[in-house]
């Protein structure tokens, strides 16, 4: 790890005469100050407020600068500090030190993530994985798939992820710098987001990310203060761990024996085409859905955990040095934000085509799909940092307007929305609903898609603009922080 301490020597310039000139005059006798009177004790149960000394602009933005060593931050957690009040955290967590670029980018990634998760709300589960698993694949269904496959898949989670590292060094900053230990509240957010995360997947959606956001939050917190590059090596390496395991899975198959063959294929054609009982199941009541949904979470907390837990602390790890490099912000010269498009345009989307060439040309059959799987996620990263960079010359350039202020509402409401699109989709698809699993079409999916917008869209901004603090980040910032906090409007 790379804990550098950044120090500067303040030498000062020595004060007294010239050697061998004159002694000056004695000063004149000061007379001493009269007694100030003593200080009124404060009224029982009223804590004084926090007058921290403003931190440096830059370190708003990150804790290091650009051709700087890091900031080391004071390891000693202060766990006896008072809760702060509404007003202080007001003051502290919101107002000038709001980073207003990244409450757009979570919006715009928030309603992005719906166009993927659409597929699992609708359809069985197989079908996010290999698309002729259910349903026609043909013309307008087969389009919407590709440019769902090569402009959305494992983008938005990704944006999303690097969004969730850069904020755990926003505010363990802010808490720093207002004498709140921050490894204890960062450790309370992620306990609350775990079993939010825990009651959404087993209760409402089996899809949920909020409980290994949880864990994988709780490991990244541990070299939050390493530098950016340190960051960026190490979020690359975790990220790369599930590329190389999945190789050395795809060669293992291809020599492996028949008869451990024959038992893999036998349960892959059992999880990809025998998926009826998975509708039946989720066209049932709530409490017919609870063991396919009960299943289907368990497995994504259990297998699902080998691929998630590194690939998403890397990307968190990455979002922590894009941030402390200012990137994340947008101000950073244009270019920054120019080559990461024209990447994505020259590298990303040719690598996303021959990943859905490849992929159809096995025919999707699982022995080859460890290497299919290489074009996608290497894809992912390069197309996510092409979307960031679209997004901040549009916002830079002033154009998108009002939608602007509609996407940083989303992004300022973006774990309630993220639960809302659940609570909508779920009462739509879900048989204690209107039970339409399965029966709508990848061209029918896409109506659903705008009908969530649409509903999602205005009322963040009109919570917003008369909350300022979404139901469930108001929830989590009270557990995280303790005592009683006001939904005050906020309109940082």
């Amino acid at each position: 790890m790379d804990n550098i301490r950044a120090t500067e020597d303040h030498r000062r310039a020595p004060t007294g005469a010239a050697f061998g000139s004159p002694s000056p005059p004695p000063p004149p006798e000061v007379p001493p100050p009269p007694e100030l009177p003593p200080v009124p004790e404060e009224p029982q149960g009223v804590s004084p407020p926090l007058a921290p000394a403003p931190a440096p602009e830059g370190l708003r933005e990150h804790t290091t600068r650009p051709g700087q060593s890091d900031q080391v931050m004071p390891i000693e957690d202060l766990g006896t500090a008072r809760p702060p009040s509404s007003g202080e955290l007001d003051r502290s967590l919101g107002g000038q030190e709001r980073q207003p670029m990244l409450d757009v980018l979570r919006g715009f990634a928030l309603l992005g993530i719906l166009v993927m998760n659409i597929q699992s709300f609708s359809m069985p589960s197989p079908a996010y994985v290999v698309p002729t698993a259910w349903g026609d694949l043909e013309g307008g269904n087969f389009v919407v798939w590709l440019i769902a496959y090569l402009f959305f898949d494992q983008r938005f989670i990704t944006i999303f992820s690097v969004l969730f590292g850069a904020g755990i060094v926003l505010l363990a900053e802010r808490n720093l710098q207002a004498g709140r230990p921050p490894a204890s509240i960062h450790y309370r957010r992620m306990a609350a987001l775990f079993a939010i995360g825990l009651l959404h997947a087993y209760l409402v959606w089996y899809g949920d990310i909020l409980l290994i956001y949880a864990v994988c939050g709780s490991l990244a917190y541990l070299v939050w203060r390493l530098s950016p590059a340190s960051l960026a090596v190490l979020g690359g390496t975790l990220y790369a761990l599930p590329s190389g395991f999945l190789m050395l899975l795809g060669i293992a198959m291809v020599y492996a024996p028949a008869d451990i063959v024959a038992e893999l294929q036998e349960y892959w054609s059992s999880f990809v085409f025998e998926v009826d009982e998975e509708v039946a199941a989720f066209r049932g009541s709530w409490l017919e859905q609870m063991p396919a949904r009960f299943e289907l979470a368990l497995e994504m907390h259990t297998k699902g955990m080998l691929i998630a837990i590194p690939g998403i602390t890397g990307l968190m790890l990455l979002g922590m040095a894009a941030i402390k490099w200012g990137w994340l912000t947008g101000k950073r010269p244009q270019s920054s934000y120019v080559v990461p498009v024209w990447l994505a345009l020259c590298v990303g989307l040719p690598l996303a085509v021959v990943g859905a060439i490849y992929n159809f040309a096995i025919d999707w059959d699982y022995r080859w799909q460890s290497f299919g799987f290489q074009f996608g996620y290497w894809a992912a990263p390069v197309m996510s940092a092409g979307w960031i960079g679209l997004v901040v010359l549009l916002v830079r350039a002033g154009v998108l307007g009002w939608l602007e202020e509609a996407l940083a509402a989303v992004g300022r409401l973006a774990l309630s929305n993220y639960l809302l699109q659940s609570l909508i989709c779920t009462t739509i698809f879900y048989g204690h609903g209107f039970g339409l699993f399965g029966e709508v079409s990848r061209v029918g999916q896409v109506g659903f898609v705008l009908l969530v917008w649409l509903i999602q869209v205005p009322l963040s901004v009109w919570w917003f603009r008369g909350f300022g603090q979404g139901p469930v980040e108001r929830l989590l910032r009270k557990i995280a922080y303790g005592g009683s906090q006001s939904i005050a409007p906020d309109r940082a």
